[in-house]
């Protein structure tokens, strides 16, 4: 995963969480809803959008 932030952070790529979601199958745990990002980076997401609103 580091490698991929770490790309997103050379090229000034904004890290979400992802969203390649194809429903619940019995091999995998993860659960729509169940993999979060830390809320700082929705705030970065969210105030990187107003400024192109701006």
């Amino acid at each position: 995963m580091q490698h991929y932030r770490q790309v997103a952070r050379d090229f000034g790529l904004l890290e979400t969480g992802g969203s390649d979601y194809h429903g619940h199958r019995p091999e995998d745990d993860a659960l729509l809803g169940t993999c979060t990002i830390p809320y700082p980076r929705v705030e970065r997401l969210r105030a990187t959008l107003q400024a192109t609103r701006a």
